[in-house]
């Protein structure tokens, strides 16, 4: 039985989907904003064993040298990224609830909400823009994945992108609410399918968006594409 099984790194198996994804695309390149650390819960860490790299950014500290040591051929960016270089204000829980820390002033207040005052701390701290990252690191470079989640600032992030220079063969990310009867009423949502990205597949948490064009997709029948 055991020869059928395979490892997932992810919270939700979000590497096998990936791996299932891009089957036609044997070395790949990706972004992963909000990486937290470089193997456990990772949606990357598979890809990397099969020789893809990329750049991983995670605005926790602690994180860094743990990156160094698990994924030495990847690029750790110890920062923050959002809309544009700017000072941000950084929310941290206790340690036990680490993944929910974030930028974001109206996430961090609502998480705020389950916990004492005195059991969370803030940071200012200077964020990147998204661009400039993908300026310095894929410019003239297929970038086949993004990864993001980033407790909140996902729409901001995307909606700065540029999407004419930067062109993703797909994106991961985190969606709120997601509801399969509207679900292109979510902003996010409707900003990918405006740039022509569809639906591939989907987790409790994480959704999966291919764009159609590319030709390491055209394995993918469009009646699976919603």
């Amino acid at each position: 039985m055991d020869d059928y099984l395979e490892k997932s790194f992810s919270q939700e198996g979000q590497d096998l989907i990936l791996k299932s994804i891009f089957r036609n695309v044997e070395v790949g390149n990706y972004l992963e904003i909000g990486s937290y650390k470089p193997a456990d819960l990772s949606n990357t860490y598979k890809l990397y064993l099969e020789g893809w790299r990329g750049v991983c950014i995670d605005g926790n500290p602690s994180l860094k040298k743990e990156w160094l040591d698990k994924r030495p051929q990847d690029i750790f960016i110890n920062t923050f990224v959002t809309d544009k270089k700017k000072s941000v204000t950084y929310s941290i829980f206790p340690e036990k609830f680490e993944t929910m820390n974030s930028i974001d002033p109206q996430t961090s207040l609502r998480y705020a909400q389950r916990f004492k005052k005195s059991e969370i701390q803030t940071e200012v701290h200077e964020a990147d823009g998204v661009n400039e990252i993908l300026e310095k690191y894929f410019n003239n470079k297929e970038l086949h994945l993004i990864c993001c989640d980033v407790e909140g600032s996902e729409f901001k992030i995307f909606n700065s992108i540029d999407f004419d220079k930067f062109f993703p063969g797909a994106i991961l990310v985190e969606v709120k609410n997601f509801n399969f009867s509207s679900f292109k009423e979510d902003k996010l949502v409707s900003l990918l399918y405006k740039k022509g990205y569809k639906l591939f597949s989907k987790t409790p948490l994480d959704c999966f968006f291919v764009h159609p064009s590319k030709k390491y997709f055209d394995w993918v029948p469009k009646e699976m594409l919603i």
